[in-house]
């Protein structure tokens, strides 16, 4: 069973070698609902992107026409049983011809993608700091240090840096990371490796928190939860060797995301750690 789908036109395509139209009724639905969130985060930006959405929507009438075909050979073999090689054959053209309009559709959405990385995190920078990008994920596993990304971000500052990203390694509503010692693991293993590899790196760590206002926990604010998880990774790195002066701890609560939406994935986007490294030959 092969499966296509093309986003920011919400068309979903799906072919099965048996012809079963509710099935493919019901694959649809499935993958119409995992492209939602998509849709979401595309629809404030729809007027922004009009030559991008035309073509995209060429595309989809394209994919629309053939899967009428598709549809239409199928009631015929369903009349015609002993006709089905040759009906056989007709649906693997069809389905030739629809991959080849699925991919159309495909390149239509990758540009409509490119446009969104403004709401996305950035791995474009200075070739510094691609270059400083690259060592430090080279040097991770040496370290132990698993379950991070490492990009190109903006600091509170306004400045481009490197961040190491800890993705929702905090429980809802807490600042402690007792309950979740891979994540402990990583820190100490980043705060050796910035000892070790990059003596004098100043380090800055951002909490992030999604936009669910605080009802359960003690903490005040989203901003007052962030900061309390940047001090509890500002206290591990301080374990692991990183000098007290060397390293900052900052809370901005829900004021930087890099998701937009209320879905769960975009909420767990957002809530992360950012342990920004600049090396003192930066």
């Amino acid at each position: 069973m092969r499966r296509f789908s093309m986003v920011a036109g919400a068309v979903v395509v799906l072919v099965t070698a048996t012809g079963c139209s509710s099935k493919l009724k019901e694959r649809n639905s499935l993958l119409a609902a995992e492209n939602a969130d998509l849709r979401q985060r595309t629809a404030d930006l729809e007027g922004q992107y009009a030559q991008t959405a035309a073509e995209n929507d060429r595309a989809q009438a394209e994919v629309a026409r053939q899967q009428a075909a598709l549809h239409q050979a199928q009631a015929l073999a369903a009349q015609n049983q002993n006709q089905n090689a040759a009906y056989q054959a007709q649906l693997a053209q069809m389905n030739q011809d629809l991959a080849a309009a699925v991919a159309r559709a495909d390149a239509a959405n990758a540009k409509l993608l490119a446009n969104l990385k403004p709401d996305m995190p950035s791995r474009s920078g200075t070739p510094q700091l691609e270059a400083f990008r690259r060592d430090l994920q080279a040097r991770l596993a040496q370290y132990h240090v698993t379950g991070v990304d490492v990009d190109i971000r903006t600091a509170q500052d306004g400045r481009q840096r490197v961040a190491v990203v800890l993705q929702n390694s905090f429980r809802a509503g807490s600042a402690t990371l007792a309950s979740n010692p891979s994540a402990v693991k990583a820190i100490v293993g980043l705060g050796k490796l910035i000892v070790q590899a990059y003596p004098g790196s100043m380090v800055t760590v951002e909490g992030h928190t999604d936009a669910d206002p605080i009802r359960r926990s003690k903490w005040e604010s989203n901003e007052a939860l962030s900061l309390a998880r940047s001090d509890e990774v500002k206290k591990l790195l301080r374990q692991a060797g990183v000098a007290e002066g060397s390293v900052s701890a900052v809370g901005m609560g829900a004021r930087q995301p890099v998701a937009k939406g209320a879905t769960d994935r975009a909420k767990a986007q957002n809530r992360r750690v950012e342990i920004y490294i600049s090396p003192s030959s930066m």
